[in-house]
C-alpha cells in the first residue's frame, strides 16, 4: 500500500470494470480496504476522475 498506488488501483478499477468513479465512496468498498490497511483514506471521486483523465 502507499497512498499514490490506491487511488490509482480504484481509477484501473473503475475503468476496467465500467464502474462509476463514485465506486471509491463505496461504504463497503472503504471498510474492506480499512480491514487490510487501518486508516486509509479512500480517495474522492474528484481524485478518481482526474487520475482517469491524466492517463487516459
Amino acid at each position: 500500500y502507499t497512498p499514490k498506488a490506491h487511488p490509482a488501483l480504484v481509477a484501473m478499477r473503475c475503468v476496467i470494470n465500467k464502474r462509476p468513479f463514485k465506486f471509491s465512496a463505496d461504504l463497503l468498498h472503504i471498510e474492506a480496504v480499512k480491514l487490510l490497511r487501518p486508516g486509509v483514506i479512500a480517495p474522492s471521486t474528484r481524485t478518481v476522475s482526474r487520475d482517469i483523465d491524466e492517463t487516459y
